[in-house]
């Protein structure tokens, strides 16, 4: 996908001159390249060192887990498929099993998907200098932001969207039947790190049929073919699913499932998309969208049209689904890659006339200020708690303010000191003492945070009140997790505890002792209290067969 032969005039086919404003003729081809090269270095770099300088946030419990999961490699997994554990178990390799080793691959993966930003922008509306202006618009984009280092399922599926939708114009511009099957691998594996990227053929086919230059491509092979690359793809997820029941089918049922009609969660899922995306961006990007609508016969804003198409429809297959659950926040990312773009193309065309810049310039710079400050909070958080702590006592005498619902960083925060505190009580311990939790996203913590980074295990859905029961994870898949009297092979071993306290875990073993608790203190204020108990001479626990587990 050569950039040579995009031609660096910024002028739009559709925009009207009444004067310029900015014009940055001095941004020749070279001189994009060159400062994208630059910005994305610069980036990449200040996040390495970020992660190896002392970072104050520790995994979340998402990485833990797929870092766990990295450890026993396998085809796919409970709630996602394998490519998040392989990429990680590929940089611990090379790195070591550390957070930094962890995240890493979401640093690259962050230049991946700039540069697939760079390139589609440029290829669909020859302009360099609009892509390279696409590019700094998204480091101002919150959504993005937290993702350049957090290592979970999305980067990797964000990151195949991206290729996929750039050898889709590559198909259709180019007329390259290639590439057709090119982006259905991608979107292959982007199925194996997140089962929803095979969504993006929705977005791709509803362009083809309605866009007329392109909807002869439907009479052709090709596009279908794409769909048969991808499912090959995703041989992998359909082998493991076939072995185990299709739990994962169960799973995602459930995810979306999992409440009864709820007109209401729509509001708060936009004005919850908006802050994510940045407020004065997500303004533009609707009026970028009505511009589109209200235009949408002009022949010259086919490519504005493709953006909107490929990351509206998942967007708007997001929205669908909270009439029937709560969507998490991350759910529309890849939606962001086009749309963003497509937000970008609409600033320059205001750019390009007096009049229109005026109106949105106060938007772009308020984007830039809300980006930059994103930048310094999601580093510096810890600075404001005192501040929260004393606003939050002034309105709440008495009660102390709970961090971790102010600042989300929180929840990233105390799990080092978390697992020093169960080091030090197992050094105490009889060998072979082994770390248990209620919940899995605790043991996932647990297990990488103590020293030896020893395997962990839920007793969460062994419980007996459905109320009380936790949800179904790996940890309930692995033969080697189990806790069933005969299936286990801790029996008679002795355990470190960590979660809400219930009858049967007093049962399972033959004594129990609550340790002082773990109080995570940061810059003065708690984050978080974890309980610990000694619990020795386990007996095991069978789990309850009234149906009553959550997927």
């Amino acid at each position: 996908m050569s950039l040579h032969s995009i031609t660096p005039d910024f002028s739009l086919a559709s925009a009207t001159h009444t004067g310029p404003v900015w014009r940055f003729d001095w941004l020749s081809p070279v001189r994009c390249r060159l400062l994208l090269a630059l910005l994305l270095f610069a980036g990449a770099l200040s996040r390495v060192i970020f992660l190896t300088q002392n970072c104050p946030l520790d995994l979340s419990a998402d990485e833990a887990q797929y870092w766990d999961w990295s450890r026993n490699l396998d085809l796919s997994y409970y709630s996602k498929g394998p490519a998040v554990a392989w990429i990680i178990r590929a940089s611990c390799a090379l790195f070591g099993d550390n957070m930094p080793a962890v995240r890493f691959p979401s640093v690259l993966i962050g230049v991946g998907v700039a540069l697939c930003t760079y390139w589609l922008t440029a290829r669909l509306f020859k302009s360099e200098k609009l892509a390279l202006g696409a590019v700094v618009l998204c480091h101002f984009v919150p959504m993005y932001i937290a993702g350049s280092f957090l290592m979970t399922i999305d980067p990797p599926f964000v990151l195949c969207w991206a290729l996929a939708t750039c050898f889709g114009v590559v198909a259709l511009t180019g007329e390259k039947r290639w590439a057709f099957p090119v982006a259905g691998l991608f979107v292959g594996l982007g199925f194996l790190a997140k089962y929803a990227c095979f969504l993006w053929f929705l977005g791709f086919f509803l362009f083809l049929l309605i866009e007329p230059a392109y909807r002869k491509w439907l009479r052709t092979l090709w596009p279908y073919l794409a769909v048969l690359v991808a499912g090959v793809g995703g041989l992998p997820i359909l082998i493991w699913s076939v072995r185990n029941g299709w739990i994962s089918l169960k799973h995602v049922e459930g995810d979306i499932t999992a409440s009864g009609f709820q007109w209401t969660n729509l509001p708060e899922f936009l004005l919850g998309q908006a802050g994510l995306l940045s407020p004065p961006l997500f303004v533009i990007l609707i009026a970028a969208i009505v511009m589109v609508v209200r235009r949408w016969g002009d022949a010259a804003l086919w490519p504005a049209r493709y953006l909107l198409v490929i990351g509206g429809s998942f967007f708007l297959t997001v929205c669908g689904l909270t009439f029937k659950t709560v969507p998490q926040p991350n759910w529309p990312g890849p939606s962001w890659f086009t749309l963003v773009i497509l937000a970008a193309w609409y600033i320059g065309q205001a750019n390009l006339t007096v009049a229109t810049w005026r109106r949105w310039r106060g938007f772009v710079a308020a984007t830039g200020v809300i980006g930059l400050m994103v930048m310094a909070f999601s580093q510096n958080s810890a600075a404001l708690y005192p501040t929260i702590d004393s606003i939050h006592r002034y309105f709440k005498p008495g009660k102390p303010a709970r961090i971790r619902s102010y600042d989300p960083s929180g929840r990233l925060r105390g799990w080092q000191q978390f697992g020093s505190a169960i080091s030090d009580a197992m050094a105490d311990m009889r060998p072979g003492t082994f770390l248990l939790a209620g919940e899995y996203q605790t043991a996932a913590e647990m297990s990488f945070y103590t020293r030896g980074q020893p395997l962990s295990y839920t007793i969460g859905t062994y419980l007996k009140h459905p109320g009380a029961r936790g949800r179904y994870s790996q940890y309930d898949l692995w033969a080697d997790r189990s806790l069933e009297p005969d299936k286990t092979t801790l029996l008679g071993k002795d355990a470190i505890y960590s979660g809400y306290w219930f009858e049967e875990i007093e049962k399972s073993f033959e004594h129990v002792t609550k340790l002082p608790p773990v109080e995570v203190w940061v810059n003065g204020s708690l984050i978080y209290v974890h309980d610990l108990y000694r619990c020795e001479k386990f007996k095991g626990i069978k789990k309850p067969v009234d149906g009553g587990t959550s997927f």
